[in-house]
């Protein structure tokens, strides 16, 4: 039984793109891309299509989690295509969609281990400061270099939790499950976000007065990376900040997981500690 089987036409893109817009989701840019491909190859919104554009993306080079947003968002615009039709109609919809997934399944995440393409390089956090177009964008990415905060951390930080500490400042956050940390910057970065942002009540404070929102930051951490052709997010520089940090200090592990608010070292060292032994350290003990 094939009940998706809708041909392409115009009228049925426009109101894909319609309900797209429209859409209070995060899969906007997921759909726009399915919705390239169906134009670009001419198919219509059916089981085949379908089927073969979740092949085409095991044939890209986005990872795990990417390609199961895309195939989420897919199956998400296809109920909301058919939200009016009978409930006999749409059970068979789901049923369809389920049998797509089991015969090309979803790649599986490895959630554990940050790669070196989500870590920036010193050089590679220089050069983006530089591409940098706005002391705005140049503070978010310093802070979070500097501290490994999350994002959400940062649009968080309240003048009040920010204490001088002479040559530092300790600043309190408020981490995953509402659990309380201080991290430490330089003064003379502290001066520098204060003075671009000059916040009556949020350190990192917008034109208005508000706290930002945490997608505006990635954006333009985004932006700023790709003028050095690199595709990274506002978590790009926590696992910098932690990957650096565990390689210089590699002795220090515990005290890194503490700091940057891990409630176990063991999700540290599955996340950030991956190296392999090379040929001279592996062969050095018989010889």
């Amino acid at each position: 039984m094939n009940e998706l089987t809708v041909s392409y036409n115009s009228s049925l893109i426009n109101r894909l793109s319609l309900i797209n817009q429209a859409a209070k989701d995060n899969y906007k840019s997921q759909c726009k891309h399915w919705m390239t491909w169906l134009q670009n190859t001419g198919r219509g919104i059916d089981r085949d299509s379908i089927y073969d554009y979740f092949e085409h993306l095991d044939h890209t080079d986005y990872n795990a989690a990417t390609v199961r947003n895309k195939r989420q968002a897919v199956k998400k615009r296809v109920r909301q295509l058919f939200g009016d039709m009978g409930t006999d109609f749409k059970m068979r919809i789901e049923a369809e969609l389920k049998e797509i997934d089991q015969e090309i399944k979803a790649p599986k995440i490895n959630t554990d281990q940050v790669t070196a393409d989500r870590v920036l390089s010193k050089q590679e956090y220089r050069d983006i400061l530089l591409k940098c177009r706005s002391d705005r964008q140049r503070a978010f990415i310093m802070f979070l270099y500097a501290t490994g905060c999350r994002v959400n951390e940062l649009t968080g930080i309240a003048l009040s939790d920010c204490e001088s500490q002479k040559a530092f400042y300790l600043i309190r956050v408020m981490g995953k499950g509402k659990k309380e940390r201080r991290v430490r910057i330089e003064t003379d970065l502290y001066n520098f976000i204060n003075q671009t942002f000059n916040g009556k009540k949020y350190l990192f404070e917008t034109g208005p007065g508000k706290r930002y929102q945490n997608d505006y930051i990635s954006k333009q951490i985004a932006t700023c990376g790709r003028r050095i052709g690199r595709k990274i997010s506002a978590h790009s520089l926590r696992h910098s900040f932690a990957t650096n940090m565990i390689k210089t200090y590699p002795a220090q592990i515990q005290a890194v997981s503490k700091y940057m608010g891990h409630s176990d070292v063991s999700i540290t060292l599955s996340m950030y500690v991956h190296t392999e032994l090379s040929n001279d350290e592996l062969f050095s003990l018989i010889h």
